[in-house]
């Protein structure tokens, strides 16, 4: 195929998009008014030259608010004017973006020696205060992470509104996401609508809905999905962003797939997509009976005239088709939480990347 390494042919599919979404409804509830602010893309770092700035990563103590648990081992980074802390050394548990709010920090002194660092966030009740296990090392910590708040001290600065889990998710533009996201790459939804809600309930996840996002070779980037009200088809993300359906979700969440995009793999993702679009939505009792059970589904199975897909389905279906996911499992058993990052699913080749939140009022 004549494409560049990280596109799909889809042309043929594409030309009557419009007419494809007039029907297009979204049945969910209007998410409440988002928060109001800005970022300049362009800002330029003052006062600190960036080769200044050094990043660290290692051990400390983070306080928990709840009294009862005292002090918990947290793995945390200092890297890009942004403080990540994890549980272990991969399951992600918030980040502090210096770029985005502004941050006070202060350090306890005891016998000449920071005893504790502790970071007040602007407009948010919220103090995160941090230990060292080894207290000669927390000068070190102090010293980078007031760098990281000098660096970004200039950029404009959100009001946060009692927003008060901000730092649950790293937040990015929907700008970015449009630059960043590439095909094979995976949107999350958390939608609104008491039915998201009864389904989220039933399946203990936090996120209802999927969908496997496409660049065509154009540059122009698709969600390819599976709804009850249109079954399979693509939506290009600028129909999506002029209809305004980024406000029918309390959450989007973009994960990156890191993975080698060669032309076998796109020639494959290229070909399920050709086959699959205008196949039925389907969520019955059976297919919910083999999340707990194993299968010998093959990829032909996958692909029969009359197969029908609910959405995480599909998304595993298709990587499935690319031999990205266990071959023996039933592409059925997953539901949208299981490509979430707290699910740790294991790919069989390439990885996902940690979760980020698009933030649509960052610009």
């Amino acid at each position: 195929m004549n494409q560049t390494p990280s596109t799909i042919d889809i042309s043929e599919i594409l030309q009557d998009e419009e007419q494809q979404y007039q029907s297009y409804i979204r049945q969910e509830s209007t998410m409440e008014k988002k928060l109001q602010y800005s970022i300049s893309a362009n800002n330029q770092i003052k006062g600190n030259h960036q080769q200044d700035i050094y990043n660290k990563e290692g051990w400390l103590m983070k306080k928990s608010p709840k009294l009862l648990v005292g002090w918990q081992k947290r793995y945390v980074k200092i890297q890009d004017g942004k403080m990540q802390y994890y549980k272990g050394l991969d399951k992600f548990k918030g980040c502090v973006d210096f770029h985005l709010i502004s941050v006070t920090i202060t350090p306890i002194v005891k016998n000449n020696e920071i005893h504790e660092i502790r970071l007040e966030l602007k407009g948010i009740k919220k103090i995160f205060q941090f230990k060292s296990p080894e207290r000669n090392d927390l000068e070190d910590w102090y010293r980078c992470i007031q760098q990281h708040i000098l660096m970004t001290q200039f950029y404009p600065k959100i009001t946060p509104l009692n927003h008060e889990s901000m730092w649950r998710f790293e937040r990015i533009s929907e700008t970015y996401f449009r630059k960043k996201a590439d095909t094979g790459d995976i949107l999350l939804f958390r939608g609104q609508s008491p039915l998201s809600k009864i389904q989220r309930a039933f399946t203990g996840d936090n996120f209802d809905h999927v969908a496997l996002l496409l660049r065509y070779n154009n540059g122009e980037l698709f969600l390819f999905e599976s709804m009850g009200q249109t079954g399979v088809n693509l939506l290009s993300w600028d129909t999506f962003m002029r209809n305004n359906w980024h406000t029918l979700y309390q959450q989007m969440v973009y994960r990156q797939l890191e993975v080698n995009r060669s032309n076998e793999f796109l020639e494959k993702l290229e070909q399920f997509v050709k086959g699959s679009i205008g196949k039925r939505y389907q969520m019955s009792p059976s297919k919910l009976i083999k999340r707990f059970t194993k299968s010998n589904e093959s990829i032909d199975d996958l692909e029969k005239e009359d197969k029908t897909f609910f959405c995480s389905e599909l998304i595993a279906a298709a990587y499935k088709k690319m031999g990205m996911i266990d071959a023996n499992r039933c592409a059925a058993s997953y539901w949208p939480g299981i490509f979430a990052q707290n699910s740790k699913l294991q790919l069989t080749k390439g990885y996902l990347k940690q979760e980020l939140l698009i933030d649509f009022s960052l610009v």
